[in-house]
């Protein structure tokens, strides 16, 4: 026999599903109590509704299964479903971008450093909270999306740490290329300087 952490009743050990973390080899509550808190999660995420989770992680009242959780990368709103969970959708697929970053991988210029979890994070809020290019000042479109920038490019021996990146656009990325940030820049008054001339009559 076992006491259900649910509904708090003694039933047969044959009612409960097989759990080998678990010290005694089985879930926490019966089939019965886990059916009715999935039929009931399912229901209110279907309607809309907000669903909350107790203090203690587990479900202790099958109404109550998730609950609402700022983002710690974008402060938004959203379902929280275990505590190691923090980050909405969109800013997990940003983080995983940010650490891409910072841990290039195997390539041919890779650095020596390995990034830490506070690096991502930091790397990854500035993203999210971005509204203009760094360098053009330019709102971000479809067109002309985020992307990171290294300010010296790995090629020439820059890092990948957060001090070393900048939230640029899309076309200012490619244009800065691999070239260091004071020639892209005197390449930058060149063209601009030689367009004013053409364009006079």
């Amino acid at each position: 026999m076992k006491t259900c952490g649910v509904c708090k009743k003694d039933k047969k050990t044959t009612e409960f599903n097989a759990m080998s973390k678990a010290k005694d080899k089985l879930a926490y509550a019966c089939r019965e109590c886990i059916t009715a808190r999935d039929r009931q999660s399912y229901s209110r995420i279907k309607s809309g509704g907000k669903i909350y989770l107790s203090s203690s992680g587990k479900a202790v009242d099958s109404s109550k299964t998730y609950f609402i959780s700022n983002c710690k990368i974008c402060d938004k709103e959203f379902y929280q479903h275990s505590a190691q969970h923090l980050h909405c959708a969109e800013c997990k697929i940003i983080m995983d971008k940010a650490r891409g970053c910072l841990n290039p991988g195997k390539t041919k210029y890779k650095t020596k450093r390995k990034c830490s979890l506070d690096d991502v994070i930091i790397l990854a809020r500035r993203y999210a909270k971005a509204i203009t290019c760094f360098y053009c000042k330019r709102s971000f479109t479809e067109t002309n999306s985020k992307s990171y920038d290294h300010i010296v490019p790995c090629c020439l021996g820059g890092d990948s740490s957060p001090a070393n990146i900048n939230i640029s656009c899309a076309e200012c990325n490619r244009s800065k290329a691999w070239l260091p940030l004071d020639r892209w820049i005197d390449l930058c008054k060149r063209v601009c300087e030689t367009n004013k001339v053409i364009l006079e009559p």
